[in-house]
C-alpha cells in the first residue's frame, strides 16, 4: 500500500483494490479525508484512469476521531517549561518538537539550556531532547509526514471489516 497526498488533506492509495467475490475489477481506490487533525473521512473512490485520475464518485465506508495529530510546543510554553525545571528536558519525551521562528527566539532557548552556541538552520520544529536542539523540519512537513501515516491506518482500518465491499459493488455498479 503506498498513501499519496493529493490535496486539500485527501490521500488515496496508489494500489487498485482487488475486487471482492462476484464483482467487476474497476478503477476503485482506498483513500483517506482529513476534515481537521482529529477527524478522518476513509472509503473508496472511483476514477476515470488511475489514482490521480478525475474522481468520479466515492462512497465513505467510515469515519472517527482520534487524538490531535502532530503535537509541538509553541516557543513561549517550551521556554517557561525549560525556566521552571531548570534541569533535565525529560517534558519533551512524550512531545520533542518546540516550534522556533526567529534567530532570537532559538538564542534565547539555547541559553536557557545552557548551551553555548548552535547552528541556527531557519524557523520550523527542532527536536528539544537534543543538545543543542536539532532542526527537524517546517510545521507543514511534519504535519503532513503524520497525516500520510494516520491515512495508512485508516484503510488498513477499512479492511479489518467487510463495508467495503458494499461501498465496492456500489462503485463497480456505476462504472458499468
Amino acid at each position: 500500500m503506498t498513501i499519496k497526498h493529493i490535496g486539500e488533506g485527501v490521500f488515496i492509495d496508489t494500489e487498485r483494490v482487488d475486487a471482492p467475490e462476484e464483482a467487476p475489477q474497476a478503477n476503485i481506490y482506498p483513500y483517506a479525508i482529513f476534515r481537521s487533525l482529529e477527524h478522518v473521512e476513509y472509503g473508496l473512490m472511483l476514477t476515470d484512469g488511475g489514482a490521480r485520475a478525475g474522481e468520479i464518485d466515492r462512497v465513505e465506508v467510515g469515519a472517527y476521531d482520534m487524538e490531535p495529530l502532530a503535537h509541538y510546543w509553541e516557543f513561549n510554553h517550551a521556554l517557561s517549561a525549560i525556566e521552571e525545571t531548570k534541569g533535565p528536558r525529560s517534558m519533551f519525551e512524550e512531545d520533542p518538537l518546540v516550534e522556533v521562528t526567529s534567530k532570537g527566539d532559538y538564542d534565547e532557548a539555547l541559553k536557557a539550556l545552557s548551551i553555548e552556541d548552535s547552528d541556527w538552520d531557519g524557523p520550523g520544529l527542532y527536536d528539544f531532547r537534543d543538545s543543542p536542539p536539532t532542526y527537524s523540519g517546517t510545521i507543514e512537513e511534519y504535519e503532513l509526514e503524520e497525516l500520510e501515516y494516520a491515512a495508512d491506518n485508516a484503510v488498513d482500518f477499512m479492511f479489518q471489516g467487510e463495508e467495503w465491499e458494499d461501498a465496492y459493488k456500489q462503485l463497480a455498479e456505476e462504472e458499468s
